[in-house]
This record gives C-alpha cells, structure tokens and sequence, in this order.
C-alpha cells in the first residue's frame, strides 16, 4: 500500500540512466531510512531502488562498465544465479544486481549504510563461535512458570563470535519484557562473552530480519527506550553497559508500507541507537553481500527489494515477506536463518536459489512454525531451531512441523523450556540445554 505521506525527493539525479533495449524501465520506490524517522513524513536519507524487467545480461554489463568509469567499485561478486556490484558515489552507495533466473535488474541509491559488507578474519577457523537459542518468556509448554505477560512467538538467537564478541539476531516482544527478563539477558550476554565486571559487553553487529514487534520490542526496552506498550514499566536501562559497533536491517519505508508495520518498537529502537550509540555503524542489507566475522560469515540470500515489481511497489499483503534471510557460514556448516519468510517469499527464493544452494545443516524454521513451506524440502537441515513451544505446535501446527520433522534426524529445538547452545567448533553439532533464566 502507498501512501501520500511520502514527499517529493530528487532521486538518481547524477546517476546513468540504464539502457535497455526491450526491458522495461520501472517507477522507483522509496526503501525508507536507515536510523531515521519516517514516522510522519520520508526523509532526506531515504534510500531508492527502480526495477528493470527483461533486461539482458549484456545491457547490466555495459551499465556496470560505464558505473566503473564513473565511480568507485565496491563489490564485485558472481553468482549461478545472478551477478551484484556496489560502487561508491559523492554521497551514497549505489547497488546494482542482475538477477538471471528473471532477467530483472535493480539499482539502489542506499543513502545511508555505511559500506558493503566487511572482508574480514574468518578463514574458516570456528573454534569459539557458539549459537544460543535464547528462551523467551513463552506460553506453552513452558507457562507454568513462564512470568505474567509472555507470548507464545518472538524469536532471538545469540551467536558468541572466536573472538567472544556477539552477533544478535532479534529480540524478544514487549509482552515478553520485564525488568528479570532483561536482567536475566544482560547476564547471560555478559557469562557468554567472557566480559569481566564494569566492562561493556561487545556486540559486534545487532541484525533485525524484519519489523516485527516480537522481533525487536525486547531489544529497545534493553537499550532503554520506553513505547506505549512498556511505558507503565519499570526497567533497567542496560544502554551503558554494551557497546554495539554495527546494527543491520532492511526496514521499508514506513510511509509507503504501513500495514502490519510495528513502528512503537522499531522507532524506538532507531532512537536509541541514534542517540545513545551515535557512533554505531548502520548497514541496509541487500541481496548479494556478505560480511565476514570472527569465525562466521553471513550471504544476505533475500531482502523485501527482490520482491518488488516494476511498478515500483510492494506486492504482497504479508508484510512477513520483508524479512531478510541470511545464511550463516561457519566451521564447514551452515545455517539458514529464515525469519518469518511466508510463501510469497519463498516462491522467490526456491526460484532464484538451487538445492546445493540452500542446502543447511540447521535451519530456523520460519514465522514460528506458522507457515507451511516447501522450502524444507530443499534445505534438507538435520537440525531444526524452532521459536515457539511444543505445547503450540501439538495444539494447531502439527501439519507444519511434519515438514521439516522428518529431515531434523539430530533434533528440533524449541525455543521455550531451555535455552539451546549449538557449537560450530565441533566437528558434529551437538545440541547442549541450557536452564531458562527464570530456572537457574
């Protein structure tokens, strides 16, 4: 859905028009800011993507060619499926990607992110890098002990990097904070990174799939920003205590997608960072890129922008189609982190990405359990992270969970009555329980 709040803005003003000899040249699309506010009205650091449809391999080519004579190259990698390139203008990034699987070409103007993936120091060496499936307040089979005010989704991996720093994934809902929960994350966050007492916890990157308030409401009441739903509250403020170098996302602009769009958390989770972190790093995922951590790296295999279409707009009425996929790369193994993708997502995906591909040895099962994908089918993951409870699923998901059940032969883990620790340093992935905060 579009909406009128979205001003007039200059868009590839100094950029090469693309040529195309039978393709068709789309309208462009707001993508929204990076740690801005859009809440009201777009932003002068609103990014911008067009769509080319039926373009030829030879036209992005010579597009490409003519960007490299122009500015500088960034990115340069080639798939099966397709070729990206990034180049570096006077004020933004441009990101070009050639899709072969539709012939479809999209160019971004990224107004905000600070850079294109990272090279960094992974060599294939995992020791030391380490999953936590972290255990949220959860309904279920957890609920007798579960605090007042849990829910029965939400979703938050924790991942200890071979140099003990942190890669977040998500957070736990509103309904699922409270002043022990947050405590209790604190903790946990500080046992694992091996961080002594008075020192800041190093989160390298905080990635967001999707804006979602059982994706990220925990996460701006841990970094001390009140919203309607917590505001009543009283909590610890643990915004001092960690020291966050990257946050990643791929939000869409506010303004041009509001349905489903949980702007109390996410708005709130941009003022934090942009006002108690204003030194933190901020990237928008696009398909193509990886970045490359200590022990770890992560393939961005699908964003919201390879869902739209030429006429410059957001086809789907599942806003869970916007979240990110990424795959993660570690120790020999890999895991697929699928978010809340539904089937107009993974119709995309399944298209664009074969069998070797997608094949995982974990994955996190989609949206919860809720959906029923064949994209199991494909990943084929003898272990499968699942974020809800088994008592859920027994109740009204059973079908689902058959899909993957039958791949998951060294077990699903469900993310309500433990905490799970899956270590990439070992040769086989061993699952370890671990008790619930509210257990210990």
């Amino acid at each position: 859905m579009n909406n009128s709040n979205v001003r007039e803005a200059v868009v590839f003003e100094n950029i090469p028009a693309y040529a195309t000899e039978n393709g068709t040249v789309g309208r462009e699309m707001n993508l929204g800011p990076g740690l801005g506010d859009d809440k009201w009205t777009s932003t002068d650091e609103d990014s911008y993507m067009k769509v080319i449809a039926g373009s030829t391999e030879e036209e992005f080519d010579r597009y490409c060619l003519t960007l490299g004579g122009i500015f500088e190259l960034l990115l340069s990698r080639e798939e099966r499926n397709g070729k990206y390139r990034a180049y570096k203008t006077t004020d933004m990034i441009l990101f070009v990607s050639f899709d072969r699987t539709d012939s479809t070409v999209r160019v971004v103007e990224d107004k905000t992110s600070c850079g294109i993936g990272d090279t960094g120091d992974t060599k294939g060496n995992a020791d030391g890098v380490i999953l936590y499936q972290y255990s949220l307040n959860y309904v279920g089979s957890a609920v007798e002990y579960a605090e007042p005010g849990c829910m029965d989704c939400g979703m938050m991996y924790i991942i200890k990097l071979a140099d003990n720093s942190l890669f977040l994934i998500d957070s736990g809902h509103g309904y699922q904070t409270t002043a022990r929960s947050l405590t209790a994350l604190y903790e946990f966050m500080k046992n694992v990174s091996g961080t002594e007492e008075g020192k800041k916890i190093p989160i390298k990157a905080w990635f967001f799939t999707h804006a979602h308030g059982d994706h990220c409401g925990m996460a701006a009441a841990f970094l001390g920003q009140k919203y309607p739903m917590i505001e009543n509250l009283e909590l610890p403020d643990f915004s001092d205590k960690v020291e966050i170098e990257k946050v990643m996302f791929n939000f869409p602009s506010y303004c041009v997608i509001r349905r489903n769009f949980a702007a109390d958390e996410t708005f709130a989770i941009r003022k934090a960072l942009r006002e108690k972190f204003p030194e933190v790093k901020y990237y928008k995922l696009h398909t193509g890129e990886r970045f490359d951590f200590p022990g770890a790296s992560f393939d961005v295999l699908y964003t919201l922008e390879d869902a739209v279409d030429v006429t410059g707009k957001w086809p789907f009425r599942d806003f869970n189609s916007s979240s990110t996929v990424l795959r993660m790369h570690s120790g020999g193994k890999n895991l697929m982190f699928l978010a809340d993708i539904s089937a107009a997502a993974e119709k995309i995906i399944l298209r664009r990405y074969n069998e070797d591909e997608l094949k995982s040895d974990v994955v996190q099962i989609a949206h919860h359990c809720i959906n029923n994908l064949d994209i199991y089918d494909s990943i084929k993951a003898p272990v499968a992270l699942v974020s809800t409870s088994l008592g859920r699923i027994k109740e009204r998901l059973w079908d689902n969970y058959l899909r993957f059940e039958k791949y998951a032969v060294d077990g699903c883990l469900f993310e309500d009555e433990v905490t799970w620790k899956i270590d990439f340093g070992k040769d086989k992935l061993p699952a370890e329980a671990l008790p619930r905060y509210d257990k210990q």
